[in-house]
């Protein structure tokens, strides 16, 4: 009896470590194929959810990258493009440089340490072909094949992997994976990475969820000689000019917008008021990190002559679904990237304190826990020279 008990338990194991093998079978053939590519090109659709609100940017991707043994880093040309922000740029990764090249014929240069296309994509540190390789070697069994999924019509290997998974200030925190790999030349055809996470500051946790999901077409591979060896600044780009905030004493620029009511805002209407100014964007954690702040100083200073105002790069659109999710006690005002170049502040989040003359009294870029303090501060004396 303990024979046949013996025989039939090595036989379920037998099956189950099949079942196994078979399954990552397509996986292994996956990697194999990226891992002895020398160039390749392809076209990636990126739909990337917003962490802190419900829209999501659709991103266009040519991509082009080339290994070569004698360089640690992997050469690449990306262009990239998201057509309702009438947003265009190429990013290039060479010489230990990445050179990022805008629309408006300025370009940047920074170290290059790691290759970082965007989220979901394949060869970036921490994407699809190292972290499955890596799961692969170290801990195969969270490689789970579920169903063919259909895309375009055509079925599709698709599998998912618990790369992540822990408790991170008392709150589980996690990155899962779900890919495709094309039946007959084992390239993946999607990519979708969804995780959780947590950010903890100021006696604050705000709650980081990602949703990206990649499709990747037209792959070309090893027909490209590296045209990116020699890599020349090309003609009629000039170096980016980063420019400082407006100082104390400037008189503030004059500007026009509206709120999400459609009500119309000047700067002209303010005089004899101080001015909080919140320059920001929704996708920023530096704008998360801040609402409560400037939410705070609203209620602070609502009966002392000061008015607190948000200017968002963003769409009225973008801002409708932020909005829903997120509450703001100030007036937002929609599409002000234009009246935000104006006072030098391009991302976010940037804060200027106007005096009840028109003059900027204080400007400073970024989060931290004591700006909450400094902008008391600053409008305290504002309205102290008012006096």
């Amino acid at each position: 009896m303990r024979t046949i008990i013996t025989l039939i338990a090595f036989n379920l194991l037998a099956v189950q470590l099949y079942a196994q093998s078979t399954s990552i079978k397509p996986v292994e053939s996956m990697l194999k194929q990226l891992e002895k590519i020398e160039s390749i090109s392809y076209n990636q659709i990126s739909y990337d959810k917003n962490p802190f609100g419900n829209d999501t940017t659709t991103i266009y991707r040519e991509v082009t990258v080339f290994f070569d043994p004698n360089y640690k880093l992997p050469y690449a040309d990306v262009s990239t493009t998201i057509k309702d922000k009438n947003y265009a740029s190429r990013t290039v990764y060479a010489d230990k440089k990445i050179y990022n090249f805008e629309k408006d014929g300025t370009y940047t240069t920074k170290d290059y340490k790691a290759l970082r296309i965007g989220n979901a994509d394949i060869f970036s540190d921490g994407e699809l072909q190292k972290t499955v390789s890596k799961i692969q070697q170290t801990a195969p069994d969270k490689i789970k094949q579920l169903n063919d999924t259909t895309i375009d019509r055509q079925d599709y290997f698709y599998f998912f992997v618990n790369a992540f998974d822990s408790v991170i200030n008392e709150q589980r925190a996690f990155i899962n994976m779900y890919f495709a790999v094309d039946k007959t030349t084992f390239l993946p055809k999607s990519y979708t990475i969804i995780s959780k996470s947590n950010y903890a500051a100021d006696n604050n946790t705000i709650e980081l969820s990602m949703h990206s999901r990649s499709v990747f077409s037209d792959f070309n591979i090893n027909s490209r000689k590296n045209y990116l060896l020699n890599f020349q600044i090309p003609p009629g780009y000039k170096p980016y000019e980063k420019k400082e905030l407006l100082k104390k004493g400037t008189p503030a620029p004059e500007w026009t917008g509206k709120d999400m009511l459609e009500n119309t805002y000047s700067s002209k209407s303010f005089a004899g008021k101080t001015l909080l100014l919140f320059m920001t964007d929704i996708s920023c954690l530096g704008n998360q990190l801040s609402i409560g702040m400037m939410n705070n100083l609203t209620d602070k200073y609502q009966n002392k002559e000061v008015v607190v105002l948000s200017l968002f790069g963003s769409s009225k659109k973008e801002l409708m679904q932020y909005t829903a999710t997120n509450q703001i006690n100030f007036p937002v005002i929609y599409d002000a990237q234009q009246i935000k170049e104006k006072y030098n502040a391009p991302g976010a989040p940037f804060f200027y304190i106007i005096d009840k003359n028109g003059y900027i009294s204080y400007s400073v870029y970024g989060y931290n826990e004591e700006r909450e303090t400094t902008l008391g501060e600053e409008l305290d004396k504002a309205l102290s020279d008012k006096q």
